[in-house]
């Protein structure tokens, strides 16, 4: 019964932690978005037809 217990806090404490370590950071992925895909790319990037890269050479 013991190990149970210390699995499961070991357990329960390694989720949180990882869960906490990758939280989104939202404001900066929003600057990230904007300062490097928005400054030369307008939204039709991400509506258009065939959007996927074909080539490494298109990328």
């Amino acid at each position: 019964m013991e190990k149970l217990v210390k699995f499961l806090i070991l357990f329960v404490s390694t989720i949180i932690i990882t869960a906490s370590a990758n939280a989104a950071d939202i404001d900066n992925g929003s600057e990230l978005h904007a300062d490097k895909c928005t400054a030369c790319h307008d939204s039709s990037l991400y509506i258009r037809e065939n959007r996927r890269v074909q080539t490494l050479p298109k990328l």
